[in-house]
This record gives C-alpha cells, structure tokens and sequence, in this order.
C-alpha cells in the first residue's frame, strides 16, 4: 500500500513540475515558480523519489536507505547540488561518488547515516550542511574532497570511518565532537590546509597514518585518555609540529619516540581573537588567543605556541589609487575635477562641478511650400548643440524634428498639342493650383516643308502646269518659295492645248560622239514658233538652247560625250501666245556594259574568271581592285588585267577584295562594271 502511494505521489509530482514550468512560461507577474527545466525524476527502491533540474540541483525525498548508483554512473557530470529531505534516513554507499561537478549538500534534520565513500572523489564540493541527527559518516565518506575547507560535526556523531577525510587538501578546520572515541586509520590523512586540532576526551585510540601528510599541522592536543597511537599516525606533518598532552602520557611517549616536540599543557583559558582583514586605512590581524589567566598570547587554540603582541598586526594597506580624468560640466549634467578613487574602499577626492544650463537661441516657425520644407519653432543650445521645443529647454528633441516635409505641388494635368506649320503647340503638361510651378515646353510652330512644283508646259493631250509649291505637313499649296500666298488646289492647272496639234513628235537620239544628230516636230497652227530646250537633271531644271537652229522646228548638233543623258523638249508658241510641249527625248548612248559577273566564290589555290560583256566600240579595258575595308582602287598588273574575260590564280589574302572593270570606247567615253565581290575559302 505504502508503495502505491508513493508511485502516485511520483506522477503527482512529475504533473505539477510540468505544470509549474508552463506556468512560469505564460505567468503575467514575471515571476517564474521553477528556475529551471525538469530533466530526470525517479525513484529508489519505491520508497524515495527523486529530481534532477537543468541547473543540476537535485532533490530527493521520501523515506527509508538512498541506495542506487545512477547518480554516479549517468550523472555525475550534471550534479552541482544536492538537497536530501530529513525523512530519508541514511545515505548509501557510493551515491555520489564521483561527482566531480557537485558544489554543495544540504541534508535536513533527520538523516543519521553517511555511507562508505558516499562523497568520494566529488573535487569541487566546498561545503556540506550536516544536522544534529547524522551519528555516523562511513568509510572514505569524503575521500579526496579536495575543495571542502570546513565542516562541522555534532555532538551526535559517534563514528567516524577510516580515511573518510582523506586528501581533503582545502580542509582547514574540523571539531571533533566528545562523542567520538576512535580516529580510524589515514581518517585526516593528506588534509594539507590543516593547521591544528583538539582531540576531546572521549578520544582513546588515533589509528595508522591517521594525520599523514598534513603538511601545515603545527599543533595538536591529544587527552591523556588516549592510549594507543597508530603507526606513522604524524608523518610528513609540519616539522614545527607540537604535541601537546599530559606528562607521562601516551602522547608524550608517542613524541619523544619519533622526535616530535611535545608540550604539557597548561591550564590556560584561551579566548579567540578572529583574524580580520587589514584596509586601506585601519591595520588588521591573523587570528590569535589569549589567555585570561596569564595573559599570554598564542598563535593556536591549544596554547602551545606562545608569540609576542603585537605580532598578529596586519599593516594598514594604505588606498589602491585609481586616477579619474576631469569631465567638463554641460548644460544639463554636472562634470568635475580630475580626482582619485580607491579599488580597495570607498575613498574618494572627486568635487563635483555643477551642470552650466542651456544658451538657447529660437528658430521662428516657417510653413512648408510645394517644394521647401518648413519648420515648426524650436530652440538650440550653442553650447550643447541640442535642440528643445519649448523656450526653457526643457523638452529635448531629436536634429530635424522640427521639419515639416515638403507639400508636393497639387498638380492639375493638361493635355499636350501639336505645333502646326504657323502655330506653336505644347507637350503634356501639369501646373500647381498653389504655386507657379509648370512643366510647359512650348514646341515651335515647325514652318512650311515646301516641296517645288516645276512649271510644265501642257501638250496635246495633257495637262501643264504653273510653278508652285506644297507644303506635306499642312497639305497647303502656294504660288510663291516663301509660302506667304496660298492658293487654291489645282489652280496651277493648264489645260491640254487645242489650238496648237503637233502631228509628229521628236524620237530619242541613240549615236556615238562625234555624231551630227537632229532633232525635228511638225505641228499645225497659226504663226508657230519653236523654242528648243534640254535638262541635265531629269527634268528638274531646263535649259534654252542657244545654238544654230534651236529655234527651228529642225535642230541639228554634234553629239559630244557630256550630252549623253541629256533630255530634251521643243516648246511651241502661236500667235495667240498659246503654248504646247513636245514629248520628252532622251539622248542615250550607244556604249554599255551588257553583262557581267554577280559575285566570285573560289577555294585558295584554284582559278577565278571576271568577265564584262560591252555594246560599242571599245578602245580599252582595265580591271581595278580595292581590299576589303578600303575605299581606295589600285590598278590590276597580273596577265590578262586589261582584257574583257581574265582567268587569274586565287590566294587567301585576296578574300574580301572587291572587283570592277573599266572601259572606254574609241571615243573616249568610260564606263565602269558594277562591283563584283569575292570570297576565297
């Protein structure tokens, strides 16, 4: 029944840890019930119940013998302290051995039993709290504890096991309790810290090497009630080591057996004067004792080494300077002068300089336009250089708080027109209904593009006109190169002629230079007369002629090379002033290139052909080059350059050249291929 209990109690427990901990998570107080997570819970034989936390403070209780080895075995290295309800009676054998990660033990008023190597090996375990109730610590209980510096003992331990302090180097007090009889074997051996002792006289025997190694013990007193004293009980001690006992005891036998210093005790009453601390100012002292009988001063609890007064003085240590630079007072904060300051107390020559106050100086309010920021009033210090919205600087702000952004301009949209040949337009543009602001952009009026109509006589059969000029961007017309007068379309229109018939019109000229060439139109009508005119331009411009017979119905002339693609026309008057043309007449020339090649793609190494296929009487030929990204033509030298078909070898270097053929006929007229490109692979 007792066992169902405490499994439920377990779960209990485990709920609530669980609980407190999400409690701790969402409690609104910011106070957290549990410090840390719960990592392990169980128990002992059923009847002890167990936690560990991730801070590694474990807490155990319930009732009965803490025996188990899972402290030791699996964490040994989280343990840092333990705490042992009084309801747990004893603790067993190896529990916490070990755990060298453990600082500190609390056991509760009810625990009488610290098993054999119990805290053996725990190296960082400073302290441990033991009740009136323990009445027996077992066997290396407290083996190689290297950091325990104290401990005490009540009047209830009656046992003590061997070796259960042994190597306790940190150790430098313990009292042994009147109720303990027997100091076991090495029970305080290697206690290095340890500088004396006092046996009480319940004591009857100290075992082998019961103090071995305690290298600093200077004194010891040991009861006449002692009557056996082990084996090398004080060896390796201090070798200013002095026992003191009665005279004729087991002691002094013991001291003088093995040459070490005894003293018979005197019936002093010795009162302890702690040690205190020297300071900077006032001297301090070790501890010492002195006696109210004889007033005499010793150095140990047992008065057996006796010392002058005075020599426990401690000399004041005088201040620990630390030198502070000066601070220059500001508006708001004081400073002060260069002083010093103490590691060790409290002194202090530090003389505070106080705060100077601010020297404001305003900033009028401005309001923000479309593109300017404004600015609230505000204030600023010339001295700190910080800024306040209140005249008494007593409200500080932040540099540029004061700003009021910029409006943007409230923008109207306004569509954009098109400049026309006499007015201006405009792109889009937007204006600002609270300022000037306008991103208009006039775009001049762009003019006439007038393109010129030649005048053109009208024939037979068509229609002629007068000289005038349009404009394609307004699609007016003008008499005039200016545009200054418009007129009406197709007022430049001069009907076909009637009154004049011209019954037989001029033919082309195709003849060779040199040539007597002529030209003739016969038409009818009253008193006609012929006026002979030719273009060099297609018929842009046109020329009178003034020779022999160009105002004849017959013209006659010789042919020269710069009259080839010539036109010509025969402008007709009557009496009556009405006008008539004759078709146009081309001179053409009877010298032409009739073929030739496109273009030559060869491999380095074959043979190409250019070939030109001319009409007339050729004088000579020349074939001309020019390499590739050149504007420059070089005359061909090779074998066969200067005929109408040439075969010549083709090298690499020769890709990219162009090619054309020169010509001239055997009255000095030239002609030129077109470019023949070629390409060696």
């Amino acid at each position: 029944m007792k066992r169902k209990i405490l499994a439920i109690l377990l779960a209990a427990a485990m709920v609530f840890t669980c609980a407190g901990n999400a409690f701790a998570a969402e409690n609104g107080s910011g106070v957290s019930l549990m410090s840390a997570e719960l990592v392990d819970s169980g128990t002992v034989n059923e009847e002890i119940l167990w936690y560990l936390y991730s801070d590694g403070s474990l807490e155990i209780e319930g009732e009965g013998t803490l025996s188990t080895d899972i402290f030791a075995s699996t964490y040994a290295d989280l343990i840092k302290t333990v705490k042992i309800s009084g309801s747990v009676e004893s603790i067993g054998d190896g529990v916490f051995k070990g755990c060298t990660n453990l600082e500190s033990v609390t056991l509760e008023q009810g625990v009488s039993v610290i098993g054999e190597s119990a805290f053996y090996g725990c190296s960082s375990l400073t302290s441990i709290e033991l009740p009136d109730s323990v009445s027996s610590i077992g066997k290396q209980a407290f083996y190689n504890c290297k950091a325990l510096d104290g401990i005490s003992l009540s009047s209830s331990v009656t046992s003590i096991g061997s070796a259960s302090f042994y190597g306790c180097s940190s150790l430098k007090s313990i009292n042994i309790p009147s109720s303990v009889s027997v100091i076991e074997n090495d029970t305080f051996a290697n206690c290095s810290s340890l500088t004396s002792i006092k046996l009480p006289g319940s004591v009857t025997s100290v075992g082998s090497y019961a103090f071995y190694k305690c290298s600093n013990l200077v004194s010891i007193v040991i009861p006449g009630t002692v009557t056996s004293i082990g084996d090398s009980a004080f060896r390796s001690c201090s070798s200013s080591l002095v026992i003191c006992g009665e005279t004729g005891s087991t002691a002094e036998t013991y001291s003088k057996n093995n040459s070490i210093t005894f003293a018979v005790l005197d019936p002093h009453e010795l009162t302890a004067v702690e040690a205190k601390d020297a300071t900077c100012t006032e001297a301090g002292n070790t501890k010492y004792y002195v006696c109210t009988i004889c007033d005499k001063y010793y150095s140990d609890a047992v008065g057996a080494n006796e010392i002058e007064k005075d020599s426990w003085v401690v000399e004041a240590k005088g201040h620990d300077e630390v030198s502070h630079e000066a601070k220059a007072a500001t508006c708001t904060e004081a400073g002060w002068e260069a002083y010093v300051t103490c590691t060790r107390c409290d002194y202090s020559t530090y003389k505070e300089i106080p705060a100077t106050g601010h020297s404001l100086t305003a900033t009028e309010a401005k309001d923000a336009t479309c593109t300017e920021t404004g600015n609230s009033a505000y204030w600023t210090c010339s001295t700190c250089n910080k800024y306040f919205s209140d005249a008494e600087g007593k409200n500080g702000i932040e540099e540029g708080s004061w700003v009021t952004e910029a409006k943007g301009h409230d923008e109207v949209e306004h569509e954009a027109k098109a400049a026309t040949c006499t007015e201006a337009g405009w792109d889009a543009y937007v204006t600002c209904t609270r300022c000037d602001y306008s991103t208009y952009k006039e775009i001049p009026a762009t003019g006439h593009s007038l393109t010129a109509i030649k005048a053109d006589e009208a024939t037979n059969t068509e229609n002629g006109n007068s000289a005038y000029w349009t404009c394609p961007t307004c699609n007016k017309y003008f008499s005039d190169a200016e545009g200054e007068n418009e007129i009406e379309k197709d007022s430049w229109v001069i009907e076909p002629c009637t009154a004049i018939a011209i019954t037989k019109q001029p033919v082309d000229i195709c003849e060779i230079v040199g040539a007597k060439v002529a030209l003739s139109v016969e038409a009818e009508g009253d008193e006609l007369s012929y006026q002979w005119m030719y273009s060099k331009d297609g018929g842009e411009t046109w020329i009178t002629c003034t020779s022999s017979g160009s105002k004849t119905a017959a013209f006659s002339f010789i042919m020269y090379k710069n009259f080839y693609g010539r036109i010509y026309k025969c402008v007709i008057t009557d009496k009556a002033g009405n006008k008539v043309r004759t078709d146009i007449v081309n001179i053409v020339s009877p010298f032409k290139i009739l073929s030739q090649n496109d273009k030559i793609t060869g491999t380095a190494g074959q043979k190409a052909t250019l070939y030109v296929k001319v009409q007339g009487s050729v004088a000579s030929v020349q074939w001309m080059y020019k390499a590739k990204g050149s504007d420059t033509w070089k005359t061909c030298t090779s074998s066969g350059s200067t005929t109408a078909s040439w075969t010549f070898k083709l090298y690499k270097s020769f890709s990219g050249r162009t090619y054309k053929c020169v010509v001239t006929d055997v009255n000095g007229n030239v002609i030129e291929s077109e470019p023949i490109a070629l390409t060696v692979n």
